[in-house]
């Protein structure tokens, strides 16, 4: 956390991490970055190891009843690879996280029923 937060060229996340790096007037640290993003309108931010990660996660389905989390990567690309080869596998245990797509066309999983799929 003491760390110093450093600017990485990446394809995502500039926009979120250039005013903490190469743009801030201060050097920040990690743990500093990561106060900063809490308070800003970037609510839900969740930093841990994989385990404090897919916890954060189920309590915000158990919370809130939230049906899915849309995934932005500040730091690297790398950091979503992480998410799924290391969270991914825990939601799936806990139930949180589909292991296979349901099968049929968008349509029928919409719908759940092929005989309601009449077109007029």
């Amino acid at each position: 956390m003491d760390q110093p937060f450093e600017f990485k060229p990446t394809e995502h996340g500039h926009y979120i991490a250039a005013p903490l790096t190469k743009d801030a007037e201060k050097k920040l640290s990690v743990g500093e970055a990561i106060g900063w993003l809490e308070n800003s309108d970037l609510k839900t931010i969740i930093v841990g190891n994989p385990s404090d990660v897919a916890d954060a996660i189920q309590y915000q389905f158990d919370a809130s009843g939230v049906d899915g989390f849309n995934l932005n990567n500040i730091v690297s690309l790398a950091s979503l690879e992480d998410f799924i080869d290391l969270v991914v596998p825990i939601l799936q245990e806990r139930g949180l996280y589909k292991t296979e797509y349901k099968k049929g066309t968008l349509r029928e999983k919409l719908f759940n029923d092929k005989s309601s799929l009449l077109l007029v």
